[in-house]
């Protein structure tokens, strides 16, 4: 026997290594295109390579597949919705999750989602949940967590009937499609996801004044409208048999996932936080009968009372009830000693400073917490509550008391807010933090876990750079006037001595001065160039939802005399889509794009522009077309540097500094501008502005 052990450990610790040199999988679910899905999430492979010291597989499932991949234990590491996840966890053991995914909205980082309950401004008929009894419902998909089961969870809470057959209407995505058959009367109410009816009245394709949300939930920190409570975003799930200190080093990683803006940006995702609370999505999946829940009891009562007497029966069933108790506490009581164990490491091993906030009392806090507040230990800290680190007054004025309820409630009701705080440190110095909190319950008793990110070094930056702006902008103003002085008087002597000279002057000599005098010109025209691309993104007035047809027009009316002397033709794409921006940044961006295709246009052929846009994914992309003389392969990087210029046959007009200027214009709206050309062929430049500032 003690010789078969030995075989069996030795076979055990020889597969765990195997194991360990095998690749981390990872699945992640995609909702339509699962090639584009599974190209937009690959710099996450890399990432996880690096932060792991492994190989990474990261791969794309429609549902079906990632359920079959699961169950075949072909995957370590499981990314999907909460629905999907409970399917997962109920049929295939995954583990608790690591980590919730968190989306960028506009503005606000968002860890949470809900459903809307449409119905039509004009239909007094429906204001209240009660009015839906019988009515019919428009949906993308009956299935969708966000589009129906949680609206209909709403309706079962009120005492409303669920509607049925007939009653629903499924559109299929997206979810315009739900919101157009409630506007043309084909139903009653429509259920959508929240943001989608923002996402609407941005694109213009809604009118708000046309829609009642029903059911609106007061929910301070979050930014759509929303009918029902807020469940959290997608989880981050890992195989059971996954190594403990792999599946640590992965969640820290993920954690930290989001200090790297571009990554994140490229996921399409604000990064990842500590792991919600899913127990009400399966709430609701339990009340919908929605899968894992769907499916009827394994034996009934009729077929052990044909089979046993009534006595055996008795107590049989006694029994049985008795063993599935005791073994659900004990699975249940091993599920949380082991959530908790591993909570644990993972909260004392994270880099970020965390601590556990319990009736408004510190806890726990790990490590981290205490080397940036300065503290030597924990008894430091537990016991004390937010207020008593924090200052009366929070910079934006606000009593730090009034601030720290608001947040306080909301997050005790299931939000998960982030905000900018100002600590005191152990030596009374101010530190300014970044705060994420999220609800979790510990022995019965709900709990705050506070994630901290020291931002302090960062604001001083901030502060600092803009400061240096500022002077760098008065220079410019200064300089520019200080330098234009002289060349203003070097050209009016050069044109005195041109008059002085009159008849007498040689050939030569008309040259000379005519030389001097263009380079005094251009130097001017450098000068102002210069000051120009100074002044982008100085402006300090609020962006605001800017017409792009209006820009281009106000742009085409500056450039009118170039216009016309060129005989140049304009086409505008209709309609052009708008963006948030800076109305003069604009004009001035699309004043250099047509004012340089009038400046390097064919000698045979007047100039012919267009510019056209379109909503694409999750930007908003406008082309300036022209049939020019184009742009040479090689120069079609570096002319959006300063004083670039392509090379042409002839000199033309100009300072190097036009295409700089738009470059610039458009980093400053979180954009970029790209160019395509072909020498003799025209270009044209692709400008991308993110979803967020369009229209």
């Amino acid at each position: 026997m003690n010789k078969i052990l030995v075989v069996l450990f030795v076979f055990l610790t020889g597969l765990g290594a195997v194991q360990a040199d095998e690749p981390l999988r990872v699945g992640l679910l995609a909702c339509r295109d699962v090639a584009r899905t599974r190209a937009q999430w690959q710099p996450l492979a890399q990432y996880l390579q690096e932060a792991l010291g492994g190989s990474v597989v990261v791969e794309a499932y429609g549902t079906p597949e990632m359920n079959a991949a699961v169950s075949a234990v072909a995957l370590d590491v499981v990314i999907t919705n909460p629905s999907h996840y409970s399917v997962l966890k109920a049929r295939s053991a995954v583990s608790a999750p690591v980590a919730t995914k968190v989306v960028r909205e506009g503005e606000k980082a968002l860890s949470s989602f809900g459903g809307v309950i449409l119905g039509r401004a004009d239909d007094p008929q429906i204001t209240t949940l009660s009015d839906l009894v019988g009515k019919r419902v428009a949906t993308p998909s009956v299935e969708s967590l966000g589009s129906f089961q949680v609206q209909a969870f709403e309706l079962l809470a009120a005492g409303v009937p669920i509607p049925q057959g007939e009653q629903i209407l499924v559109t299929g995505m997206p979810h315009d499609r739900a919101v157009e058959a409630l506007l043309e009367g084909r139903v009653d109410v429509a259920f959508v996801h929240t943001s989608e009816m923002e996402a609407m009245v941005a694109k213009g394709t809604l009118d708000p004044a046309s829609v009642r949300v029903l059911h609106r939930q007061e929910e301070p920190f979050f930014p759509h409208a929303t009918s029902t409570r807020l469940y959290p975003e997608w989880p981050v799930a890992v195989r059971p048999g996954l190594e403990a200190d792999r599946a640590r080093r992965l969640t820290v990683a993920l954690l930290t996932l989001g200090e790297h803006t571009e990554l994140a940006h490229a996921l399409g995702i604000e990064g990842f936080t500590i792991p919600a609370d899913y127990g009400p999505v399966e709430e609701v999946l339990h009340r919908m009968r929605a899968p894992p829940f769907d499916a009827p009891p394994f034996f009934s009562l009729a077929d052990l009372w044909g089979r046993y007497r009534s006595a055996v029966v008795a107590v049989l069933v006694f029994c049985l009830l008795l063993g599935a108790a005791v073994g659900i506490l004990e699975w249940q009581n091993k599920r949380v000693r082991q959530g908790r164990l591993r909570f644990s490491k993972l909260f004392e091993a994270s880099p970020q400073p965390m601590l556990i906030l319990v009736e408004d009392r510190f806890t726990e806090c790990n490590a981290a917490a205490l080397h940036v507040l300065g503290c030597r230990s924990k008894s430091e800290i537990v016991g004390r509550g937010p207020l008593d680190i924090s200052p009366e007054i929070q910079p934006d004025g606000r009593p730090s008391r009034q601030i720290h309820e608001e947040i306080r409630q909301a997050a005790l009701g299931g939000q998960s807010p982030c905000f900018e705080w100002v600590h005191a440190r152990a030596d009374g110095s101010p530190m300014i933090t970044y705060v994420c909190i999220n609800r979790i319950d510990l022995d019965l008793r709900p709990a705050l876990v506070c994630v901290w990110h020291d931002i302090t070094r960062s604001k001083a930056l901030e502060a600092e750079l803009q400061r240096s702006n500022t002077e760098l902008e008065h220079f410019a103003h200064v300089a520019s006037h200080d330098l234009r002085q002289p060349l203003r008087m070097v050209s009016s002597y050069l044109d005195l001595i041109n008059r002085r000279l009159g008849p007498d002057a040689t050939g030569e000599m008309r040259d000379f001065i005519d030389f001097a005098l263009g380079g005094a010109r251009r130097m001017d025209q450098l000068i102002v160039a210069l000051l120009d691309y100074s002044r982008v993104g100085s402006l300090t007035t609020p962006r605001e939802s800017i017409d792009l047809a209006t820009v281009v027009r106000e742009a085409l009316e500056n450039l009118r005399v170039a216009t016309r002397e060129s005989e140049a033709r304009i086409d505008l794409g209709t309609p052009l889509p708008t963006v948030l921006g800076n109305r003069i940044d604009l004009v001035r961006l699309f004043q250099n794009l047509i004012g340089n295709a009038i400046t390097y246009r064919q000698k045979t052929l007047s100039p012919v522009i267009s510019v056209s846009g379109w909503n694409s994914g999750k930007e908003v992309v406008i082309e300036v077309t022209d049939n020019g003389i184009g742009i040479a392969s090689e120069d079609q990087d570096r002319v959006f540097a300063l004083f670039q210029r392509a090379r042409t046959d002839e000199p033309r007009e100009g300072t190097g500094l036009g295409l700089a200027v738009c470059k610039k214009i458009m980093t400053r709206h979180g954009g970029r501008i790209t160019v395509r050309s072909q020498p003799g062929r025209g270009s044209t430049f692709v400008l991308s502005f993110p979803k967020g500032a369009g229209g």
